[in-house]
């Protein structure tokens, strides 16, 4: 009888990819599978699991000048595979590879699907394995760590670029006092942050930042601490009122001592933080002292001359 074979429905997809590998190597694993009473045929591409290459959904107008050469080109998704993440060592997906090569087969075991729950199902895969679980496991970029970036009554500071453009008060620590989206000189409104910079007795002005524009309060304390210039001024007063604040915003409540830790990890204790001050002072007051005496020498010189 006359064989009947279809196409995975892998393979009725292209797309267009440049890398550096031989593309002889495509497609030379072939599995046959027999689905709805239909013969399926499956490309693979083993030898190349390890390979970094690019996609495109259209063929670049622009060829990179590199000076060995890349093969770029269509080929169906299917025979691309397996694929890993572009961080995975690559001695970590030959090793996977070869243990499933060993086991006869690329394509894996078919995983069922709760078909209730396969409209919020996550976008990231299974692994070989691993249960999908009900509720979506903790990231780092989850929505609750979205949703503290831009807290009301957040501690901030401006980004080092932002602070770049010479913008007002851009040294200063901010507190977070609104949020939501808005238009910041773009085609598509941004969430973005309303800062108040402190000290707040200075009331000074209000000002609106993207999310991104600002880093937490820890993250810049310390260098900016170190950089305040000798005696009272509006800048440590700022930096002073936002140790206040960063402290009532801590529960359980801890001591001082801990906050500046915190604040300052490279300066052990509040009190080595007043011992430098005092040093800083007394500095002040020395190199005072020195140009008074200098003044009354020349003072004294002059009225010599003139006498």
């Amino acid at each position: 009888g006359v064989e009947r074979a279809r196409t995975a429905h892998m393979n009725t997809f292209e797309v267009y990819v440049r890398g550096d590998f031989d593309p002889f190597l495509l497609g030379t694993w072939c599995e046959r599978k027999e689905k709805h009473g239909e013969e399926i045929v499956e490309r693979f591409s083993p030898m190349l699991a390890a390979a970094v290459a690019k996609t495109f959904d259209e063929p670049p107008a622009m060829r990179p000048h590199s000076p060995t050469a890349q093969w770029e080109g269509w080929i169906t998704v299917g025979e691309g595979r397996p694929y890993s993440h572009i961080n995975t060592p690559p001695q970590s997906v030959e090793a996977a590879v070869q243990r499933m090569m060993r086991e006869g087969t690329l394509s894996g075991p078919q995983r069922p699907r709760d078909l209730k729950k396969r409209s919020r199902a996550e976008p990231d895969p299974l692994e070989e394995g691993e249960v999908r679980h009900s509720k979506k496991p903790n990231r780092p970029n989850s929505g609750s760590r979205r949703k503290k970036e831009h807290r009301i009554g957040r501690l901030v500071f401006l980004a080092t670029h932002v602070r770049a453009r010479n913008v007002d008060y851009a040294d200063h620590p901010h507190v977070v006092v609104g949020k939501g989206p808005c238009m910041l000189g773009g085609t598509q409104a941004v969430m973005s942050v309303r800062l108040l910079p402190l000290p707040e007795y200075a009331d000074l002005p209000e000002v609106t930042f993207a999310v991104k524009d600002v880093i937490g309060l820890t993250a810049d304390f310390e260098s900016t601490w170190r950089m305040l210039p000798p005696g009272r001024s509006l800048l440590r007063d700022a930096m002073l009122e936002a140790v206040e604040r960063f402290a009532m915003s801590i529960t359980p409540a801890i001591s001082r001592e801990a906050v500046w830790k915190e604040l300052m990890p490279c300066t052990r204790t509040a009190a080595e933080v007043a011992e430098a001050e005092e040093r800083e002072a007394e500095g002040a007051r020395m190199r005072a002292r020195a140009c008074a005496e200098a003044v009354e020498i020349e003072a004294g010189r002059d009225e010599l001359l003139g006498g």
